[in-house]
């Protein structure tokens, strides 16, 4: 079943610095109480389609556990794209990251190459007890 554009909100999930679309970035519906009711993520162009509730406010957090809940009120949700800003955790991309760099004159050391070693494997023993009743 496909969504139309009007069972839907539409939010774009942009850094706080330099306005660019974040992608995987966590977005979760919370209730009135506060749980969890629905759970989505940001695509490649920092959107996220959020199927529309009843209720006047909707309560939303962007990002892990730990980022405050904001609540937004309904009514003012156009049928556009809403932006809403990422937490300050979430990384640049890497042409983000470059213009930035650029632009703060940074010096950046190449990156080493992977040395290749083996990663020992794990050995896992396990053990059966058995108890037996005195005779």
């Amino acid at each position: 079943m496909t969504h139309g554009t009007k069972d839907l909100w539409l939010f774009r999930i942009v850094h706080q610095e330099s306005g660019k679309p974040a992608q995987g970035v966590p977005v979760t519906v919370l209730d009135e109480s506060g749980n969890p009711a629905g759970y989505w993520v940001s695509d490649p162009d920092g959107t996220v389609a959020i199927p529309r509730r009843e209720g006047a406010r909707l309560k939303l957090r962007v990002g892990l556990r730990n980022e405050e809940p904001i609540e937004l009120n309904t009514a003012g949700l156009s049928n556009g794209p809403t932006d809403l800003a990422a937490p300050s955790w979430v990384p640049l991309n890497a042409p983000a990251a470059a213009e930035r760099a650029e632009r703060e004159h940074v010096v950046t050391a190449a990156p080493r190459a992977a040395e290749p070693h083996e990663v020992p494997g794990h050995v896992l023993y396990f053990q059966r007890l058995a108890m037996f009743a005195d005779p």
